[in-house]
């Protein structure tokens, strides 16, 4: 769990710029500390048994996922990927898009990067946004994008996805 601790960091300060700039304040921050809640959810079991994080809201999410062993011969180790739930959708449609597609030994979902190398699930991120601000994930998925730190200007976390229509 400490392998996102700054990544969580950094997207509440991000928010709160955001919030800021834009908004003023109707996106929240994240709990501080990465622990099973209605925001964090552990990707160790089948989906059939549990329901969605927020699955019936809009928002931004997050898939935190290690780099599966076999493929760790340099590099980073620990990624994120930072998707939305906004106009047509919602966040529970999302997470199943994601999760549907196959897993890894002991129940985690694998998930790739742009450059098709695998990571295994560790967590489910949900950041709903207010049922009259769902028009601003797009806004803040992007934003959160492009100001996340690169992973050559970066030791925290690698980022599984860019901004614009890319994987």
């Amino acid at each position: 769990m400490q392998e996102y601790q700054a990544f969580i960091t950094k997207i509440n300060v991000l928010i709160d710029i955001f919030n800021a700039q834009f908004v003023n304040p109707l996106v929240p921050v994240l709990p501080a500390v990465l622990e099973p809640c209605a925001f964090y959810t552990p990707c160790n079991f089948e989906w059939a048994l549990r329901t969605f994080p927020y699955s019936t809201k809009r928002g931004v999410y997050f898939l935190f996922a290690e780099r599966m062993a076999s493929f760790q011969p340099s590099g980073f180790s620990y990624g994120a990927y930072v998707g939305k739930a906004s106009l047509t959708t919602v966040m529970g449609v999302r997470f199943h898009k994601h999760l549907s597609k196959g897993k890894a030994e002991g129940g985690r979902y694998v998930f790739y990067d742009k450059k098709g190398t695998p990571f295994r699930i560790d967590w489910l991120v949900a950041l709903p946004l207010p049922e009259e601000a769902g028009w601003l994930a797009p806004a803040l998925e992007e934003y959160l994008l492009i100001h996340m730190p690169k992973k050559e200007h970066s030791t925290e976390i690698y980022l599984l996805n860019r901004n614009g229509n890319y994987i």
